[in-house]
Protein backbone atom coordinates (compact mmCIF):
# COMPACT_ATOMS: atom_id res chain seq x y z
CA UNK A 1 0.00 0.00 0.00
CA UNK A 2 0.96 3.67 -0.90
CA UNK A 3 -0.26 7.16 -0.42
CA UNK A 4 0.61 9.78 -2.61
CA UNK A 5 -0.76 13.08 -3.42
CA UNK A 6 -2.06 13.48 -6.85
CA UNK A 7 -3.84 15.80 -9.13
CA UNK A 8 -7.47 14.78 -10.06
CA UNK A 9 -8.68 16.18 -12.96
CA UNK A 10 -12.44 15.93 -13.71
CA UNK A 11 -11.95 13.27 -16.48
CA UNK A 12 -10.70 11.23 -14.01
CA UNK A 13 -12.55 11.68 -11.02
CA UNK A 14 -15.39 10.34 -13.52
CA UNK A 15 -13.38 7.36 -14.70
CA UNK A 16 -12.42 6.15 -11.36
CA UNK A 17 -16.60 6.75 -10.42
CA UNK A 18 -17.60 5.23 -13.35
CA UNK A 19 -14.87 1.78 -12.53
CA UNK A 20 -15.66 2.00 -8.49
CA UNK A 21 -15.65 -1.29 -6.30
CA UNK A 22 -19.10 -2.28 -6.89
CA UNK A 23 -19.75 -2.75 -3.08
CA UNK A 24 -18.88 1.27 -2.70
CA UNK A 25 -21.83 3.86 -2.14
CA UNK A 26 -23.33 5.03 -5.15
CA UNK A 27 -22.73 8.80 -6.43
CA UNK A 28 -24.60 11.13 -5.21
CA UNK A 29 -25.41 14.86 -7.06
CA UNK A 30 -26.75 16.89 -4.01
CA UNK A 31 -26.63 19.65 -1.43
CA UNK A 32 -23.23 18.42 0.43
CA UNK A 33 -21.83 17.65 -3.11
CA UNK A 34 -22.07 20.65 -4.08
CA UNK A 35 -20.51 22.33 -0.63
CA UNK A 36 -17.65 20.41 -1.66
CA UNK A 37 -17.47 21.49 -5.25
CA UNK A 38 -18.11 25.04 -4.13
CA UNK A 39 -14.90 24.77 -1.48
CA UNK A 40 -12.78 23.75 -4.52
CA UNK A 41 -13.72 26.26 -7.10
CA UNK A 42 -12.83 28.97 -4.48
CA UNK A 43 -9.83 26.98 -3.63
CA UNK A 44 -11.11 26.69 0.18
CA UNK A 45 -11.13 22.47 -0.19
CA UNK A 46 -8.49 21.14 2.34
CA UNK A 47 -7.95 18.26 0.43
CA UNK A 48 -4.38 17.33 1.76
CA UNK A 49 -5.67 17.39 5.19
CA UNK A 50 -8.74 15.56 4.70
CA UNK A 51 -9.21 11.49 4.76
CA UNK A 52 -7.49 9.79 1.56
CA UNK A 53 -9.43 9.20 -0.89
CA UNK A 54 -8.47 4.99 -1.60
CA UNK A 55 -8.03 2.81 -4.44
CA UNK A 56 -7.61 -1.19 -3.16
CA UNK A 57 -5.72 -3.92 -4.84
CA UNK A 58 -7.26 -3.90 -8.01
CA UNK A 59 -6.87 -0.03 -8.36
CA UNK A 60 -10.54 0.35 -8.20
CA UNK A 61 -12.24 3.45 -6.04
CA UNK A 62 -13.47 1.83 -2.41
CA UNK A 63 -13.40 4.98 -0.66
CA UNK A 64 -13.92 8.90 -2.03
CA UNK A 65 -16.77 8.29 -4.65
CA UNK A 66 -18.63 11.89 -3.25
CA UNK A 67 -14.91 13.73 -3.31
CA UNK A 68 -14.56 12.45 -7.04
CA UNK A 69 -18.49 13.56 -7.60
CA UNK A 70 -17.40 17.05 -6.01
CA UNK A 71 -14.38 17.34 -8.70
CA UNK A 72 -16.54 16.50 -11.34
CA UNK A 73 -19.01 19.31 -10.38
CA UNK A 74 -16.83 22.34 -10.13
CA UNK A 75 -15.30 20.88 -13.26
CA UNK A 76 -11.44 22.02 -11.96
CA UNK A 77 -8.84 19.56 -11.24
CA UNK A 78 -7.71 19.21 -7.40
CA UNK A 79 -4.72 17.91 -5.24
CA UNK A 80 -5.89 15.27 -3.05
CA UNK A 81 -4.23 12.65 -0.46
CA UNK A 82 -4.54 8.89 -2.27
CA UNK A 83 -3.81 5.66 -0.54
CA UNK A 84 -3.54 2.77 -3.66
CA UNK A 85 -3.12 -0.85 -2.86
CA UNK A 86 -5.68 -0.67 0.07
CA UNK A 87 -6.29 -4.79 0.86
CA UNK A 88 -9.28 -6.30 0.38
CA UNK A 89 -11.33 -6.76 3.40
CA UNK A 90 -14.82 -6.47 4.23
CA UNK A 91 -16.89 -4.59 3.10
CA UNK A 92 -14.75 -4.84 0.03
CA UNK A 93 -14.59 -8.30 -0.97
CA UNK A 94 -12.30 -9.75 -3.39
CA UNK A 95 -14.94 -10.34 -6.68
CA UNK A 96 -13.78 -12.70 -9.93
Amino acid sequence: MNGNVEVITPELAQKYVDERHPNTRSPVYGEVQLKYAELMENDKWESLYAHAVMFDEDNRLIDGVQRMVAIILCGRHVEMMVLRGVPKLAPYPKTP
